[in-house]
């Protein structure tokens, strides 16, 4: 049934354990990234990227939205209906709750990055100008390497999580993996009363997720969940972190105790600040291939139930970055 399941293209979370043989299994061989994990629900991990990698990319796509915005705009397409997983280059403006008056997202422009999209576009864009096919050349480099890192991270969970590596890094499929490297512009602004979280609190929906880079501060989070404290981490260079989505739990149940992070990223103004530059992020989100782990909205977003509760989360956390602005 299983095999049928993965000949269709994707195999619900029970298909996909009977497929792969996988269980979290309680081995005294844990490493001690999988200990860290287990610990802190976050890890720091090492890669061979540099700040000045991340900062080369950086430039490129704000070139390319300056110099070529049409044909950067065409780069974007859904991966596939099922999911309607979109990649490449999109823009988001602002919004504002009109009963609060409060922005609830900021504008920004972004660019998702996935196996297939560099031969995708390359095939339509045949005279493209330069600068886009280099952004395009150095996107791909960055996601190969972040795949490459992300599969090390799961490589040293093994003893706790058999087969967990193949579900995510399977060698029959091709390609073999399923990520989506977001690349992220947010504008800069004059700074408000009336500003929220630059990204609100919630547990990603992947499977995994690296924290790849990010040039300004404010990302935390909170391994005890959306009732629990809030710490914050800031990356340095040749460094990222990596933590849990919802859909690892969707598959190893709540037995295992590699548990999603509930995160965001605070709003942090720099004291005296009348303008706040634009702030930029590299993700890489991981996934099993083969796996549809039906993630709902309520999974990643528990509060949606509990709006009481996401309120007062909310308001600590500001306060938490206005103490942390005060401080810096």
């Amino acid at each position: 049934m299983a095999e049928a399941a993965a000949a269709r293209g994707f195999m619900t979370t029970n298909e996909a354990r009977r497929f792969y043989d996988l269980q979290y299994v309680d081995s005294p061989d844990a490493s001690p990234l999988d200990r860290e994990l287990t610990e802190s629900g976050i890890v720091k991990i090492r890669m061979p990227l540099t700040d000045g990698d991340f900062e080369e990319l950086i430039s490129q796509y704000e070139d390319c939205i300056d110099v070529c915005p049409q044909e950067l705009g065409r780069t974007y397409y859904q991966l596939d209906e099922r999911f309607g997983n979109e990649v490449g280059h999109q823009r988001k403006e602002q919004k504002v709750d009109p009963k609060t008056g409060l922005q609830v997202a900021d504008p920004k422009n972004f660019m998702h990055f996935t196996e297939g999209a560099e031969n995708h576009w390359r095939q339509q864009f045949r005279n493209a100008p330069s600068g886009l096919l280099r952004l395009i050349a150095i996107g791909t480099e960055i996601q190969h390497e972040l795949i490459k890192v992300g599969e090390q991270t799961y490589q040293q969970l093994e003893a706790t999580h058999p087969n967990i590596t193949r579900a995510h890094f399977d060698p029959a499929r091709n390609p073999r993996t399923r990520s989506f490297m977001r690349l992220l512009s947010y504008d800069g602004y004059v700074p408000t009363e009336n500003m929220g979280d630059v990204a609100k609190p919630h547990y990603d929906i992947g499977n995994g997720t690296i924290q790849a880079y990010a040039d300004a501060p404010g990302f935390w989070a909170a391994p005890d969940g959306y009732k629990g404290e809030a710490t914050y981490h800031d990356t340095g260079d040749g460094e990222a972190f990596f933590f849990i989505g919802s859909s690892h739990r969707k598959v190893y149940g709540s037995k295992d105790p590699l548990k999603p992070l509930w995160h965001g990223v605070s709003r942090v103004i720099p004291e005296n600040s009348s303008y706040v530059p634009r702030r930029h992020a590299v993700v890489i989100f991981i996934d099993m291939p083969r796996v549809d782990c039906a993630v709902t909205p309520n999974d990643t977003l528990p509060y949606l139930e509990q709006v009481p509760v996401q309120e007062t989360s909310v308001q600590q956390l500001g306060t938490a970055a206005t103490r942390l602005s005060q401080a810096s």
